[in-house]
């Protein structure tokens, strides 16, 4: 909202929720993907600039986020929980439409998910933690 001169009011329409929402968002509740995706796309950006690591405070920013970071770690945290039960990872893997070994990697910080993925897998955990 500092960075693009924005009222709560602006981001809401903008994410299609209301000012409330974004109140909570404040103060630290998390927005749903599809929420997120919403407001990139209407201010211009690519949906990864949500995890770059302090997007206000990067020397350069560019749309190739050279230089920056990307953190994942709550996200993977949730995944990791989310997971624990015998087959899980596995059922993320199917819904992925990817090998079981990627998720494994991802999880243990071997690689990490491209924004898409990243997107898809905030998806599915929110889903999941619903579930309980």
């Amino acid at each position: 909202m500092v960075e693009r001169g924005l009222t709560q009011q602006q981001v809401a329409g903008a994410a299609g929720v209301s000012r409330t929402a974004v109140i909570k968002w404040l103060r630290g509740s998390v927005p749903r993907a599809l929420e997120l995706f919403k407001f990139a796309s209407s201010q211009g950006l690519a949906v990864e600039w949500f995890f770059m690591e302090s997007p206000l405070t990067t020397e350069v920013y560019s749309l190739t986020f050279d230089g920056v970071k990307p953190v994942l770690p709550k996200l993977m945290q949730r995944l990791k929980r989310a997971t624990e039960a015998y087959g899980r990872k596995a059922e993320l893997a199917a819904y992925l439409g990817v090998h079981r070994q990627m998720v494994t990697d991802w999880l243990s910080g071997k690689q990490e998910p491209g924004g898409e993925t990243t997107l898809r897998l905030l998806y599915w955990v929110e889903q999941e933690e619903r579930k309980k």
